[in-house]
């Protein structure tokens, strides 16, 4: 294959990606921030919340309600199962988890899917849920949320720079 690429005098350069390109890598992007801006909204405190049917709560739309409850048991459940004697997620295979911890582990995160999108999908449920919990959020989550931003930022630096403008520059430095 190379062989017939220098007979034939293609160029194996590098080229900028198109327009199509670079916005579908953007959004993909911007579909992730959005789902772990989500998730950095389901707490303990709001998961604990709608396992007491907080009256706070009740203009939350029920479906959100229902699928955050589900939430709650499946990741109780997973928390009893899955965590070890020090405290750590145990992975797959340990000998001290439960004989359907892998099926736990899978129902647990589809839960977390379900629910981030959910609220990515209701705005009116985020905001409603973000004055109860007075806009407590994960710390944790919030900067990787941050860091996704960035590297978004630096993904549309680099598809909106000319490789050739690159190429200068990288010149000029050396």
């Amino acid at each position: 294959f190379v062989s017939k690429i220098k007979k034939e005098g293609v160029k194996t350069t590098m080229s900028k990606p198109s327009n199509v390109d670079a916005q579908r890598i953007i959004a993909v992007l911007d579909e992730a921030i959005g789902r772990l801006s989500s998730l950095s909204r389901i707490t303990p405190e709001l998961l604990q919340m709608v396992n007491e049917n907080d009256e706070a709560l009740i203009d939350v739309d029920p479906r959100i309600l229902g699928l955050l409850q589900s939430h709650y048991d499946i990741e109780t459940k997973f928390r009893q199962e899955n965590i070890g004697p020090d405290d750590r997620i145990l992975e797959l295979g340990d000998p001290y988890l439960a004989p359907d911890a892998d099926k736990n582990a899978l129902n647990f995160s589809k839960s977390i899917r379900t629910v981030c999108r959910n609220l990515v999908a209701d705005e009116r449920s985020v905001l409603q849920i973000q004055g109860c919990v007075n806009d407590r959020r994960s710390p944790d989550v919030l900067q990787f949320v941050d860091t996704m931003n960035q590297l978004k930022g630096l993904f549309l630096k680099k598809l909106t720079t000319a490789l050739d403008e690159e190429n200068s520059r990288e010149k000029q430095i050396e």
